[in-house]
């Protein structure tokens, strides 16, 4: 018996519980299936042993990363039950479904080192161009003057 039949994660973890509805006569095994990369899932399985019918906790947590891959719906699956208790063997316990949520956004911040660039001086300002998060793609900044000829863009720095 499976507690919770949806999670929300987008940062941290979220937990539900694996129960049996009666003490097994034998060891029961369930494993735990899932596939998505955003989040884990610990234990890999729940296992009772004899007489044993307490609930098992199970843990979703995101998995931190540094790109933006906004929102998805995840399951992790109960496989067939193992036992040599014949009540217990080949019973399904249900599905949870993960709705994840990135806590990481994309975009970027844009830092001048004057409030206004002027060359009148000769001395060259520095616009710092940050990402939030680590680009899926290439990023290409455009800068232009308003007026032509205004602008000497040094990509090097």
């Amino acid at each position: 018996v499976v507690s919770a039949s949806e999670l929300n994660v987008s940062s941290g973890s979220q937990t539900f519980t694996i129960g049996l509805n009666s003490a097994p006569s034998a060891d029961v095994t369930i494993d735990l299936v899932y596939t998505d990369t955003e989040v884990s899932v610990s234990p890999a399985q729940a296992i009772f042993s004899s007489g044993d019918a307490a609930a098992k906790t199970i843990t979703v947590a995101a998995i931190s990363d540094d790109v933006a891959s906004g929102s998805a719906l995840y399951t992790v699956s109960t496989a067939p039950s193992i036992s040599s208790d014949a009540a217990f063997h080949n019973q399904d316990g249900g599905d949870v479904r993960v709705a994840f949520t990135d806590a990481v956004t994309s975009g970027a911040s844009i830092t001048l080192s004057a409030t206004t660039l002027s060359d009148d001086d000769g001395t060259a300002q520095t616009i710092d161009v940050v990402l939030n998060s680590e680009p899926e793609a290439n990023v290409t900044v455009i800068a232009t003057a308003s007026e032509p000829g205004q602008l000497t863009l040094d990509a090097s720095a």
